[in-house]
């Protein structure tokens, strides 16, 4: 079974539901009225009645919702949707009391007289088929709503993935000048000194920028390749500026598969490095961590380097992760920059724990 089919019958057991769960509302109201005036009837018969009158209307909900679809305001101008929706109206309206009153004689009455139907077809008219062109009515504006709601809804995630690749891009156009820039003058210098060295140099910073510059589209990638990135920018970082750097990277085991926003942790290696070293001549220790808590993923890049005061201000890089996160997750993460003691900093992100392959995000 396919899954356009099983969500067609999902869909039809709900609508079927939901008029069925209206009947005995429906029947209530008959009997009392009945009884009131003094005509024998009984509860259950007035049930009955009911159920053939919702029953058809749950037979013909489908062909309302597809007619709403089809006459709606985003395919055709007002005045030929008033006209057309009132044909439908009437058309569907006699439908269903045609059908109601079929049901009714056949199943509830059990005499199907032809002699009889039409005037019980003109008592039925004169009782609901007003009621049905309100209800008709409904069904339409409901279903006008609940799409205009679905489209707006798709319309933002769209914006959001649109967003999100942006933030990305701009991340990576960040990439390019100033990170390269710098590798670039390292390289330069390591030709006339060391060229072995530049060689390996060119060989990694061509690896890095490989990896850092496309894009497939997903908006989550596995813990583990977002660590690759990482060390790929830190193998230049660490020609660059040798025995002053130092790096330490712990995962606890099953973390290789969670799933992060990609180009996630490597503005917070950077910005350790640019901001830690900076004219101090001792090396700088960089730590990077994941670990699980209570189904939440948690990150840390520290280092012990002169601290937050050194940043002055947040830059592009840590704004578009901060930005990205809320856009993924809401109010269910947690990005925080603060000085460690005795010197450094410690950023710290907190994520919901998932795990798996996210699908590709088309255009």
């Amino acid at each position: 079974m396919t899954n356009a089919h099983r969500k067609r019958i999902e869909s039809g057991l709900l609508i079927f539901a939901a008029w069925t769960a209206a009947a005995p509302v429906y029947a209530t109201h008959l009997y009392l009225f009945h009884t009131l005036r003094n005509q024998p009837t009984t509860f259950l018969f007035q049930l009955a009645e009911a159920c053939a009158h919702f029953w058809v209307w749950a037979a013909l909900t489908p062909l309302v919702l597809r007619t709403a679809r089809r006459i709606a305001p985003a395919r055709m101008p007002w005045p030929r949707i008033v006209v057309l929706q009132i044909a439908a109206a009437i058309g569907v309206a006699a439908l269903q009391l045609t059908l109601h009153v079929f049901v009714d004689q056949t199943f509830i009455h059990r005499d199907l007289d032809l002699a009889i139907l039409p005037e019980r077809f003109m008592r039925t008219f004169t009782r609901t088929f007003y009621a049905n062109l309100l209800i008709y009515a409904l069904l339409v504006i409901g279903s006008w709503i609940l799409q205009a709601k679905t489209e707006r809804e798709v319309r933002a995630a769209h914006m959001e993935a649109q967003l999100t690749h942006a933030q990305m891009d701009a991340l990576r156009s960040r990439l390019q000048p100033h990170f390269l820039f710098n590798a670039l003058n390292s390289i330069a210098t390591l030709i006339r000194h060391d060229p072995g060295a530049a060689e390996m140099m060119v060989t990694r910073l061509g690896d890095l920028l490989r990896n850092a510059l496309s894009s497939d589209g997903r908006q989550l990638v596995p813990l583990a390749d977002e660590l690759a990135l990482v060390e790929r920018y830190l193998d230049v970082e660490r020609v660059r500026f040798e025995e002053r750097l130092g790096v330490d990277i712990r995962v606890s085991a099953g973390l290789e598969t969670a799933l992060v926003p990609p180009f996630l942790l490597q503005p917070l290696v950077e910005n350790a490095i640019r901001h830690g070293i900076g004219e101090r001549r001792g090396p700088l220790r960089i730590e990077i961590e994941a670990s699980q808590i209570d189904g939440t993923l948690r990150l840390r890049v520290s280092d012990d380097g002169r601290g937050l005061e050194a940043a002055r201000k947040e830059g592009l890089g840590l704004s578009a992760t901060r930005n990205r996160l809320r856009q993924l997750y809401g109010d269910a993460c947690r990005f925080d920059l603060r000085d460690r003691s005795p010197h450094g900093v410690d950023a710290t992100i907190e994520i919901p724990l998932r795990e798996g392959v996210e699908p590709e995000v088309s255009g």
